[in-house]
């Protein structure tokens, strides 16, 4: 789960920060800070479905069957 929230976060960082002179992102001055939004909902996104379907309980799965 970890590399889940992860592996977006950091091929997001990775794109937005390469040095490219022709990058139209780098010519709006608020884009640092809707790439660092972007990121942090997408994190908190993530991070919220998998409390939401249960992956990060310890108890032991019940038997319904």
């Amino acid at each position: 789960m970890v590399s889940a929230v992860f592996l977006p976060l950091t091929l997001i960082a990775d794109i937005h920060c390469m040095n490219f002179p022709n990058m139209p992102e780098l010519q709006y001055g608020f884009a640092y800070f809707a790439v660092l939004t972007i990121m942090t909902l997408l994190a908190g996104g993530m991070i919220g479905f998998f409390c939401w379907n249960g992956w990060f309980r310890q108890d032991k799965p019940t038997d319904r069957g």
